[in-house]
C-alpha cells in the first residue's frame, strides 16, 4: 500500500483511520505527512564533569588530592566517573558518577603531571582513554618541585 493511498484513507476516514495511521507512524512518514503534529525530541542531555587538585603545587615526595565530580543536566543518569594522569595514562580512581571520586598521587622527582577527568557510560576499568566517552574535564595539572627551588 503506498503512501499517498493511506495518506487518502485517513483523511476519508474510512474506518482504517488507526491502521493507516499506525502505518504511517511506523515507516515514519507521520511527522512528514504533517498528520500529527509532534513535539521535537528533547536534545540529549550532557553531563558536566569537573576536576580539581589540592594542592597543585607541591613538593617532591607529597601528595596532591585529585577530586572529579559529575552532574546531569535534564535528569540524565550517570553512570561511571574516572581520573586520569595523562602523563601516565594511568587511573587515579573511578567509580559511580553519582558519587564522584577522590584519588591521590605523589611524586618523589620534580615533574608536572596532568590529570582529566572523565564520565563515561559504562566500566571499562582503566582503559585510557576510557570508552563512550559522555563528559570530559578540563585539564589540571599538578607540579612537584624539590625543596630548594621553592623561594
Amino acid at each position: 500500500m503506498s503512501f499517498r493511498k493511506v495518506f487518502s484513507q485517513v483523511l476519508a476516514g474510512r474506518g482504517r483511520v488507526r491502521r493507516g495511521l499506525a502505518l504511517l507512524a511506523a515507516s515514519g512518514a507521520l511527522a512528514l505527512a504533517g498528520v500529527a503534529a509532534g513535539t521535537p525530541a528533547p536534545a540529549e542531555a550532557t553531563p558536566i564533569v569537573s576536576l580539581s587538585a589540592n594542592p597543585a603545587f607541591l613538593l617532591t615526595g607529597q601528595a596532591t588530592t585529585l577530586t572529579a565530580t559529575a552532574t546531569s543536566t535534564r535528569g540524565a543518569p550517570l553512570a561511571w566517573i574516572y581520573v586520569f594522569d595523562t602523563t601516565t595514562d594511568t587511573l587515579i580512581c573511578g567509580g559511580l558518577a553519582n558519587l564522584g571520586c577522590t584519588g591521590t598521587e605523589e611524586q618523589s622527582v620534580a615533574i608536572t603531571h596532568s590529570f582529566v577527568a572523565y564520565v563515561s557510560a559504562f566500566d571499562f576499568g582503566n582503559t585510557f582513554p576510557p570508552l563512550d566517552i559522555q563528559a570530559t574535564s578540563a585539564p589540571v595539572t599538578v607540579t612537584w618541585e624539590p625543596l630548594h627551588k621553592i623561594p
